[in-house]
């Protein structure tokens, strides 16, 4: 049967590649991959042959010709390992498209998991790892970044974000803004050899964010202590308004009350709307 192989490779220490995924980069033969340049250089460090393998690109920015090319291939029975830059091909890279057009065709999935940056960042941040919610990239925005993490981050937990260094200091600015109880945590250049991780309180983000070098890549990570269920008087009124510009939506009305109840919004919204409630 034909394998689409999900390879993890390593997120900036190459040593961090597992046994299993070198041993199978050493035997694949079809390689999909983000950036054949970046591909081919960690494998010449692996001390993996490249000459008879077949690399091709495969991105988000990827023609539906390239993603055609990749689909061919999987029907021709070839099998195919796709990797991203770094860590795993799922987390906010391109290869859920793969997996679905796989799936449809009958072929097999096969991962082989490493080093997962957002993992890396929870393990480092000391906040409380159950439940924690991976959000991906924020939107680049202040406008629709603020509606999301109004909408999206309100349950208990810990909420785990990527961002590019251009816009971390006013991401920060906002969650600080939106929610001053929070515990909040920013890991830089994981597991390379700037490795920096910067924990604070979201009151003491203007002592902080000067110690902080702007450069590399970011992990936002924060926390909030909820036990006495005391409402932020801001965050509801932010709420609120989010509510009225949307003209009293359901949805958005079930985060209001979800928020004053301290409540999961997917249950007051299953009680608002039985029959549309997933």
């Amino acid at each position: 049967m034909t394998t689409l192989t999900l390879l993890t490779l390593p997120i900036g220490n190459a040593q961090d590649i597992t046994l299993r995924a070198l041993e199978h980069l050493k035997k694949t033969q079809l390689i999909v991959c983000e950036d054949t340049r970046n591909i081919v250089k960690l494998l010449h460090h692996l001390g993996v042959e490249v000459s008879e393998k077949e690399i091709i690109s495969y991105h988000d920015q990827s023609s539906e010709n390239d993603l055609k090319k990749v689909i061919n291939a999987m029907r021709s029975g070839r099998d195919i390992t796709y990797t991203s830059d770094a860590g795993s091909p799922v987390v906010s890279d391109p290869a859920y498209p793969l997996i679905r057009e796989a799936l449809k065709l009958g072929i097999k999935l096969e991962s082989l998991p490493g080093v997962s940056s957002p993992i890396v960042a929870l393990e480092l941040s000391g906040l409380s790892p159950i439940p924690f919610h991976f959000h991906g990239f924020l939107p680049r925005d202040q406008g629709p970044r603020k509606t999301y993490l109004l909408e999206n981050t309100q349950g208990q937990g810990t909420h785990i974000f990527f961002e590019g260094v251009s816009r971390v200091e006013k991401c920060i600015d906002e969650i600080c803004q939106l929610f001053p109880d929070s515990h909040i945590v920013v890991a830089r250049e994981l597991t390379k050899m700037f490795e920096s991780v910067y924990r604070f309180e979201a009151k003491d983000w203007s002592q902080i964010k000067g110690q902080i070098e702007y450069r590399g890549e970011f992990i936002i990570l924060y926390s909030r202590d909820r036990k006495d269920k005391q409402l932020q008087t801001q965050e509801i009124v932010d709420l609120a308004q989010t509510v009225l510009d949307k003209k009293g939506r359901a949805k958005e009305l079930s985060k209001l009350l979800a928020e004053l109840l301290q409540m999961n919004a997917k249950d007051v919204y299953a009680q608002l709307l039985p029959d549309k409630a997933e």
